[in-house]
């Protein structure tokens, strides 16, 4: 099953912005690694299903794993005329309200009675 990988990478940088440039350019293959002083891996888990389904169905598109998730639930939008996603704070209500979790908070959250 495929792993999120969260590194801690140390790089040789003059910006916020030429950092995260020369990071993209190591994962893409198009820089060398001298740029890189120190590394670790600070965590490594699992995503969830959902996100395994939409790569192998090829419905997900770069960025969309850390773009957050809602929960919703068709039948808490029927009785809750269309406040079918969960909040934390709110309970069941719509979507601009709705809580979005990490891929990790995913995997790990026990999920509201529906």
């Amino acid at each position: 099953m495929p792993k999120i990988v969260n590194l801690d990478i140390y790089v040789d940088a003059v910006s916020d912005a030429n950092a995260k440039e020369i990071v993209k350019h190591l994962l893409d293959g198009k820089a060398s690694a001298d740029a890189v002083i120190d590394w670790m891996v600070k965590d490594v888990y699992e995503v969830p299903e959902s996100v395994n389904d939409s790569v192998v169905n090829e419905a997900c598109s770069p960025g969309d794993v850390f773009a957050g998730f809602v929960y919703f639930s068709a039948s808490e939008a029927i009785l809750g005329s269309g406040a079918g996603f969960w909040s934390n704070e709110h309970g069941w209500t719509n979507r601009s309200l709705a809580t979005r979790f990490t891929g990790k908070e995913v995997a790990t959250f026990e999920r509201p009675q529906s």
